[in-house]
């Protein structure tokens, strides 16, 4: 029993001995083999304003000294609040690719095989607080490092955005007031700023613009530069009396092209029809506008409403600035007045036989009523050559859209007048350019 006892005692203290050996082992060898990745991720501000970019870091570590990390991965993502703008990203030699998602909010690394062990890097990306947000609104961008599909480390960098609202509508002047002419109004739903940092989108926007009695009102017209951009109509408009109201969804409003605040118009045509109006009576036209900017309460501007909101293209720079909407217009109607101005510039004083010169003719309605059939006749002398006609593109403004204008040309040869389809320019003059050849 002794010796039995002796032997069980000596197997027994062995087989500890080889157990706590295993463990050591065992634990020696994932200390060894165990891939340790590490990401820290920083923002160069911790406030900015809506549309403002801001500069994120990423810094990749594989931590572990003697073992390679593989498979490595690493992504920056934000669900909301911020994007990642068109840019091309610097990146160190550890990385062989990087794609940004389809929505600009995720941006995706893949490592060259195999990341050594020890290495680092830093990694700088251009971030952009999404344009619109109402102010106060948190954005976190969370960095992710992975090896083999599986999460290794995660650091997160928080920002808040700001902006304001700086809707500031206004109401234009009538344009051929006079009476029973064709009178025409521009209500334009525009923001004080022209670029969108910082700017808190208005939202859901209800017109209402009152004419006096006896008003015929025509037609309104809803119009935007781009149409392209906007989901087409713009809105509804509807006409009682003479009041017209126009509601705006907010999937109109809520719109900036290339980083710039939109703008709709509501252009009204409306006539003071005698006898209901004399000459020297004063017209009215007042409007009233409500708009709900996101994240706020309805907000109702009438005419000399002050708008104060928050200018600059930094939150660092911003300061307070001030618009006052102008929404009723008082003007005093006039008989009608015929008035067609027109003049002639040339391109040179003089000019070599032989030689090419161009001359410029411009044209407007100055008077109050609508000119209909106007002809403008240009003759050259027998020693000028017409060669071309070209049309200024956007010369022609305040136009309903139903005018239909021609050109026509006739020589010695071709005695009789002929149409020709002159060539646009892109220049923005209010005239057209006729080509000629001094013979």
């Amino acid at each position: 029993m002794k010796v039995f006892s002796e032997l069980f005692y000596v197997n027994s203290h062995l087989a500890k001995r080889l157990s706590l050996a295993f463990v050591f082992f065992l634990g020696f060898a994932i200390s060894i083999y165990a891939q340790v990745l590490e990401i820290e991720v920083t923002v160069d501000k911790a406030d900015v304003l809506t549309c403002e970019t801001m500069k994120y870091t990423l810094k990749y570590k594989c931590a572990s000294t003697t073992v390679n990390c593989t498979n490595v991965t690493m992504s920056a993502s934000a669900p909301s609040g911020m994007i990642f703008p068109d840019q091309s990203v610097g990146v160190t030699s550890d990385i062989a690719s990087y794609s940004f998602s389809s929505d600009r909010r995720t941006i995706t690394f893949v490592f060259n095989e195999p990341l050594i062990a020890g290495n680092t890097g830093i990694i700088e990306i251009t971030g952009k607080g999404e344009c619109g947000l109402p102010e106060g609104t948190v954005t976190t961008l969370t960095g992710t490092i992975s090896s083999n599909g599986n999460i290794e480390d995660t650091a997160t960098a928080i920002t808040t955005l700001h902006s304001s609202d700086d809707f500031c509508p206004q109401l234009s002047a009538p344009t051929g007031l006079g009476i029973d002419n064709t009178t025409y109004y521009v209500l334009d739903l525009k923001h004080a700023n022209t670029y969108g940092v910082g700017v808190t989108y208005p939202g859901d926007i209800h017109v209402v613009d009152t004419y006096p009695p006896g008003t015929i009102i025509d037609s309104v017209i809803l119009y935007t530069s781009y149409p392209s951009e906007f989901t087409l109509p713009l809105g509804t408009v509807n006409i009682m009396g003479t009041t017209v109201s126009v509601d705006i969804p907010a999937y109109n409003t809520n719109l900036f092209i290339n980083g710039n605040t939109t703008n709709i118009q509501v252009r009204m045509y409306v006539k003071y029809p005698s006898p209901d109006f004399s000459a020297g009576d004063a017209v009215i036209n007042s409007a009233t506008v409500t708009h709900t900017p996101v994240g706020g309460g309805t907000v109702t501007q009438v005419d000399g409403s002050t708008s104060t909101y928050q200018c600059g293209s930094t939150y660092a720079s911003q300061t307070t600035c001030n618009c006052t909407t102008d929404l009723s217009n008082s003007a005093v109607l006039e008989n009608p007045s015929t008035e067609l101005n027109l003049s002639k510039s040339a391109n040179a004083t003089s000019i070599k036989v032989g030689a090419n010169g161009s001359y410029n003719l411009s044209f407007a309605n100055t008077g109050n009523t609508v000119l209909n059939n106007v002809v403008i006749e240009d003759i050259l002398p027998t020693y000028i050559l017409g060669t071309s006609i070209v049309v200024i593109n956007g010369y022609l403004t305040n136009l309903t859209g139903s005018e239909i204008i021609k050109y026509y040309i006739k020589t010695v040869s071709n005695p009789t007048y002929t149409e020709c389809y002159p060539t646009v320019s892109s220049n923005k003059s209010s005239s057209f350019w006729g080509y000629y050849n001094l013979v």
